[in-house]
């Protein structure tokens, strides 16, 4: 039972903070993409911040996976 009322707080903590955070522009978001290759080509763009890049990429997909098709579904925000 602990474990479990851990688990909801830790939900609820992580519920508040994505309220908190700002939403996406899917425009501005679309710019970025486009300037995605530029920016880790770049001369001063080392392997630690490329890494980095793709973790904050990573960390913003959504995938709904639909049970009646068993295929995979990208969400919008």
């Amino acid at each position: 039972m602990e474990r479990v009322a851990a688990v909801e707080q830790k939900l609820g903590s992580l519920a508040t903070e994505i309220k908190s955070k700002p939403g996406i522009d899917p425009a501005v978001l679309m710019q970025l993409a486009s300037d995605l290759p530029f920016v880790s080509n770049a001369a001063g763009t080392d392997a630690r911040a490329r890494r980095r890049l793709v973790s904050l990429l990573i960390e913003e997909v959504l995938i709904d996976i639909d049970e009646k098709t068993n295929e995979f579904h990208s969400e919008s925000r």
